[in-house]
């Protein structure tokens, strides 16, 4: 080696040469160590930017919507519905999923929600009973009145069955069983209406009044019948025409103690060129009266 060192050394040939390759190999060197550092920086950024994606994804899950615009108060129906992929970490709870369709439908929106807004049991709520005004037809009345379990088939009488009612009224230290009101169509018994949970099951029920729909004057009349006396209800047939109607023998001024007030006599014309004549009876004229 030092004879290689000292040929190069004692060589000015060499030298010179040596020393016109040593800016080449500087920017070959530099252009290189350049270009590694390019590369290595380009890599980490596509890492981080990898690892940054894949921190920020999220399970998307799919939850009910509203389909369209919907206002506060609507019953919800399958058309109303729509389903849509959602992040996970933006549904609460209480969100709904696919299968609460069924039970979604007929509920009542507590408040309106915009088309795509999720749709929550926070927004659900049971529909509104029918008022008892809603189910009369106008000039119609609801009556209740107070009856006996023996009166009303043992506790079987339900909503929308049709009654005849009797009232038994006391008549000379006797009691008299008449006809009141015919068809009489059963509104409610006690708090129960027709479309109510047990309405139509069969099964007796506890109640003390029954509700009914009539009209005005028969109002009157029902609540004249149950301060006289005590009131019968009896079950019609289902469908039945009204073949066999029993004639009303009461009515209300009979009920409320009124006598027919009497027919005045017509009062007799005096004329004074005429005599009065004397009407002979039907059966034929008097004795010792000419015709």
């Amino acid at each position: 080696m030092s004879r290689i060192g000292s040929w190069l050394a004692g060589s000015p040939r060499v030298r010179d040469r040596l020393l016109r390759l040593r800016p080449a190999w500087s920017w070959m060197l530099a252009f290189l160590a350049a270009g590694c550092a390019a590369w290595a920086a380009q890599r980490y950024l596509d890492q981080q930017t990898e690892r940054l994606r894949l921190a920020g994804r999220s399970v998307m899950v799919e939850r009910l919507v509203a389909g369209q615009r919907l206002d506060a108060g609507v019953t919800l129906h399958s058309a109303h519905l729509a389903l849509r992929q959602m992040p996970v970490e933006w549904m609460a709870s209480h969100g709904l999923v696919p299968g609460d369709v069924a039970r979604v439908t007929g509920k009542t929106l507590r408040w309106g929600l915009q088309a795509g807004e999720a749709l929550t049991e926070m927004h659900l709520a049971e529909p509104s009973p029918v008022r008892l005004s809603e189910r009369l037809a106008p000039g119609r009345r609801a009556l209740t009145i107070t009856v006996t379990q023996a009166s009303t088939q043992s506790g079987l009488l339900q909503p929308g069955d049709r009654i005849d009612l009797f009232v038994a009224l006391p008549r000379q230290g006797r009691r008299s069983t008449t006809s009141l009101l015919q068809d009489v169509v059963v509104l409610a018994t006690g708090a129960e209406m027709d479309g109510d949970g047990l309405a139509g099951s069969g099964v007796a029920r506890a109640y003390r009044t029954v509700t009914l729909d009539v009209s005005q004057d028969d109002a009157l009349l029902l609540l004249a019948a149950r301060q006289e006396g005590d009131m019968v209800a009896i079950l019609r047939a289902s469908g039945d025409s009204g073949a066999g109607q029993l004639r009303r023998s009461v009515s209300l001024d009979q009920l409320l103690g009124i006598a027919a007030a009497p027919v005045p006599a017509e009062p007799a014309v005096l004329y004074g060129n005429h005599r009065t004549l004397h009407v002979p009876p039907l059966d034929g004229l008097e004795p010792g009266e000419q015709e």
